[in-house]
């Protein structure tokens, strides 16, 4: 198994901290994998993309030019990355602000509305982890328990954010089930 993944929005979005979180749950998994964060000196709600590499087996280059899946939190980044998905792929997107189908697409589409299911959790969270519950739903290669295990680490320096978070997390993965 060798899924290469990108995760792609605007600054200030998660992208990064979803990056972070889907690379620790793979190793903790014991899986191989690799983040590789991408992001300028642009300011607040410039573009943002990072991408994770994961693996059963070892990964001997973090580079591609067609991404497995992508993970888009608004349509600029399905605008650029879209059609680059591999036609056997996924592209998972907030429908709330990247509901547009991109000319080129080939891979599946499975759209959820992060944002408003964000605000279900509490008003103005951030959605991040509404699209990796979702993600990790769609993906059979990181157990749940796994996942929440490195969430309680990576908030461990933020208290209050985990119990919303967590929430988040679930909130993504039921989604997915209701609508299997």
């Amino acid at each position: 198994m060798l899924k290469q993944i990108v995760i792609a929005g605007s600054g200030g979005q998660g992208i990064q901290f979803a990056g972070q979180f889907l690379a620790r749950s793979a190793v903790r998994q014991g899986l191989e994998a690799i983040y590789v964060p991408n992001y300028g000196a642009e300011r607040r709600g410039g573009p943002s993309y990072c991408s994770v590499v994961v693996a059963d087996g070892p990964i001997y280059a973090p580079v591609f030019a067609q991404p497995d899946v992508l993970i888009a939190f608004d349509q600029r980044a399905r605008n650029q990355y879209g059609a680059l998905v591999k036609p056997a792929g996924l592209i998972l997107t907030n429908s709330d602000l990247g509901a547009q189908k991109v000319e080129g697409e080939q891979a599946r589409v499975v759209s959820i509305p992060a944002s408003s299911l964000g605000d279900e959790v509490r008003p103005g969270t951030g959605f991040n982890l509404i699209m990796l519950g979702a993600f990790l739903a769609l993906f059979s290669g990181i157990e749940t328990k796994i996942a929440e295990e490195v969430l309680k680490e990576q908030c461990a320096k933020k208290p209050g954010t985990l119990e919303v978070n967590l929430q988040g997390l679930a909130k993504g993965a039921e989604i997915i089930r209701q609508g299997e």
